[in-house]
C-alpha cells in the first residue's frame, strides 16, 4: 500500500512538472515567442538545460519583452535551453524548454565535377544531427535564382527506399549494347540516385550523378523533413520547425576547357610568325629589285661613256 501511494505521488509530481514546463520545438534563425500568464509584474531568467540548478539573467541582446511575453528575435544555438518567468516572490510561474528536433549540416557552397564523370563519394551529402526520424527530399533550381524560387523535385527517400519522380527504371549495364557510335547521354533521372543511411548521430542522404552533363549545372537543394510532417508537401522550411534545408551549386567543367586558351595562344603566335615572314620576304624582294635597278643604271652610264670616247 505504501508503495502505491508513493508511486501515485511521484506520478502526480511528474505530471505537474510537465504541465508547468512547455517544450517548444523551434527553428534556428527563427523567431520564438513565450507567453507567461500570471498576476503582477513578472520577470524572466534562463538556464542551459533542465538539469542545471542556477538561473541567469537574460542577455542584453537577442530578445524582447512585450508585457509578459518573451520574444527571441533570431534563435541561435547558444539560446537553446530553459526560460522561466518568475513572480514577485521569486516563484516559477511557467517554464519553456526551447529545443530543435534536429540540425542539418551545411553543404559546401559549390561542387566541381568534370563533364562525363560522376560525382565523387561524399561530395553532395545532406547530414542531420539528432535522433529524430526524418525523410529527405531533393530539389533543383537554376543557377543564380533566389533561394525562394520555385523548386523542381528530383527524388525523395522514404524509409530507405529510393523514389524518383520518373516511371521508368534506369537501364542495367547488361542491357546496353556496345556500338561503334557513342550513345547519347541518358536522361537526368536515369543518371541520378540517392542513398540514405542512418548513422550514430543522425541520418545521411547522398545525391549521386553519373555521366554529368553541362545541363546538369544547377543548385541542388536538400530538405530534411520530420517524419510526422512527410505528407505536408507545401511546407515552408523558413517557418516550420519540422523542416531544415541546405543547398549547393554543382559546377560542370569541360576537361578540354584548358586546351582552348592554349590553342588560341598558339594560333596567335603562328599568325604573328607568318606576318613577320611575309613582311620580311617582301622587304627583301624590294631590296633586291632596288639593287638590280642600280646595277642597270650603272651599266648604262659606262656604255654611254665608252661611246663618247669612240666618237672623239
Amino acid at each position: 500500500m505504501l508503495i502505491f501511494f508513493v508511486s501515485q505521488f511521484l506520478l502526480g509530481f511528474v505530471l505537474a512538472s510537465s504541465d508547468n514546463n512547455e517544450v517548444i520545438f523551434a527553428q534556428l534563425d527563427g523567431k520564438v515567442q513565450m507567453e507567461c500568464e500570471g498576476e503582477g509584474e513578472l520577470f524572466w531568467r534562463t538556464k542551459s538545460n533542465q538539469s542545471a540548478t542556477e538561473y541567469m539573467d537574460l542577455p542584453a541582446e537577442g530578445n524582447e519583452i512585450d508585457d509578459n511575453t518573451l520574444i527571441l528575435t533570431k534563435l541561435s544555438e547558444d539560446q537553446l535551453g530553459v526560460y522561466s518567468c518568475f513572480d514577485a516572490e521569486d516563484n516559477i510561474v511557467k517554464s519553456f524548454t526551447i529545443e530543435v528536433r534536429y540540425k542539418i549540416k551545411k553543404m559546401p557552397a559549390s561542387v566541381f565535377v568534370n563533364k562525363g564523370s560522376a560525382t565523387l563519394p561524399g561530395e553532395i551529402v545532406c547530414t542531420t544531427v539528432g535522433h529524430h526520424d526524418v525523410i529527405f527530399r531533393w530539389y533543383s533550381r537554376p543557377e543564380g535564382s533566389e533561394p525562394d524560387s520555385e523548386l523542381t523535385q528530383i527524388c525523395g527517400s522514404n524509409g530507405g527506399e529510393f523514389n524518383c519522380n520518373n516511371d521508368s527504371e534506369p537501364p542495367q549495364l547488361s542491357e546496353i549494347k556496345e556500338t561503334e557510335v557513342a550513345p547519347a547521354p541518358a536522361p537526368f533521372l536515369e543518371r541520378v540516385s540517392v542513398v540514405t543511411t542512418k548513422e550514430n548521430t543522425g541520418y545521411t542522404s547522398e545525391l549521386k550523378i553519373d555521366n554529368a552533363q553541362m545541363e546538369d549545372r544547377a543548385v541542388y537543394v536538400c530538405r530534411a523533413i520530420a517524419r510526422e510532417s512527410e505528407n505536408d508537401l507545401d511546407m515552408d522550411c523558413e517557418e516550420s520547425p519540422n523542416c531544415e534545408e541546405v543547398y549547393t551549386l554543382l559546377r560542370i567543367k569541360d576537361p578540354l576547357a584548358a586546351i582552348w586558351p592554349f590553342l588560341g595562344i598558339v594560333a596567335e603566335v603562328v599568325i604573328l610568325c607568318l606576318v613577320i615572314f611575309f613582311c620580311e620576304r617582301r622587304r627583301k624582294q624590294e631590296e633586291d629589285k632596288e639593287e638590280i635597278d642600280e646595277d642597270g643604271y650603272a651599266g648604262n652610264n659606262i656604255s654611254s661613256n665608252n661611246s663618247l670616247r669612240q666618237r672623239k
